[in-house]
């Protein structure tokens, strides 16, 4: 990632994390050590004490690192933790409403009140997949309109 990035030095800063709902420690469980194929690798919250292979990050955590008040655009492919990211509304509510567009793979396990609140807080949404879609807040003078 640092290599990739490179070339935007000063411009980019690279947080070696996971995103996640809120900051935690996280274990990665190979799906084939658990009897299943590669594609069933598992991310969990490590016990405390547990030994860890990631620390997750929130969005909100990100935001106030970065001193920025909000999101143009956020590109998120977390490979099916989607829906950890939006379980609990608490954890996604404050980012959520300071995030312009969102490009994401539409998995099926978001909650039904997260795909309300997608209905509910864009203004158009585009299907670019069978699976990705783009959410898109419409702006007049910098308000949003709802």
């Amino acid at each position: 990632m640092e290599r990739n990035v490179a070339p935007y030095k000063g411009r980019v800063t690279v947080i070696n994390a996971a995103i996640w709902p809120r900051n935690a420690n996280l274990r990665i469980i190979d799906g084939e050590s658990i009897g299943h194929t590669s594609w069933g690798t598992q991310v969990v919250e490590a016990a405390y004490g547990e030994e860890f292979d990631v620390k997750g990050i929130s969005i909100n955590e990100i935001l106030r690192q970065s001193g920025f008040g909000q999101i143009d655009i956020l590109k998120m492919n977390i490979e099916g933790s989607e829906r950890f990211v939006f379980e609990t509304e608490a954890d996604y509510r404050e980012w959520l409403d300071k995030t312009r567009n969102i490009v994401m793979d539409y998995t099926i396990g978001l909650t039904r009140d997260a795909r309300m609140c997608f209905m509910a807080r864009w203004q158009s949404i585009f299907m670019i997949s069978p699976r990705k879609i783009i959410l898109n807040i419409a702006l007049i003078s910098g308000r949003k309109i709802l």
